[in-house]
């Protein structure tokens, strides 16, 4: 802007000085505000600087559907909803499957960790045959309370030391 202008500034109270032939603002101005009207010299400052503060849109309230009215708020579907009902489901048609003894891409990792448990079983009634998998299982069998005291983890305030 020209700096012959730095009257109407003045006069909305908006600090400026003249630098290189322009007017610079110094501070940074809130001029419109939601919610209230704006007026003839804010509207006129808006549009000598080339803003557009304005946003016009719909505000859905309430969805009329087949003669249910239903609140906005059942469309705020996030993410995570979203995927829990997938995740449900994918395990409804799990269970499915598995109830009419049909194979699909959602049983295959249950039954082949099915078939695993199953083939552990079996190794444990032979003594000589032996691999990684079935030697753990035999050590835990053997040894439960090992176990348990691993899987606890480091015990915490230990009594201290006598001395």
């Amino acid at each position: 802007m020209e700096p012959t202008q730095t009257q109407f500034f003045q006069a909305m109270d908006i600090p400026t000085r003249i630098n290189r032939g322009q007017i610079d603002i110094t501070d940074p101005v809130q001029v419109v505000f939601k919610g209230v009207k704006v007026g003839a010299s804010q509207a006129s400052l808006l549009i000598k600087l080339g803003i557009k503060p304005f946003f016009y849109g719909l505000s859905v309230k309430t969805i009329y559907e087949d003669g249910t009215a239903y609140d906005a708020a059942v469309c705020d579907i996030t993410d995570d909803d979203i995927a829990r009902e997938v995740f449900n489901g994918v395990r409804k048609m799990a269970a499915i499957a598995f109830a009419l003894d049909y194979p699909s891409i959602v049983t295959v990792p249950h039954t082949l960790l099915n078939a695993y448990k199953k083939v552990l079983a079996l190794g444990l009634k032979f003594e000589n045959y032996d691999w990684e998998g079935l030697k753990t299982v035999k050590e835990v069998l053997a040894n439960p309370d090992a176990f348990k005291a691993a899987a606890a983890g480091p015990a915490t305030g230990a009594a201290p030391a006598a001395g």
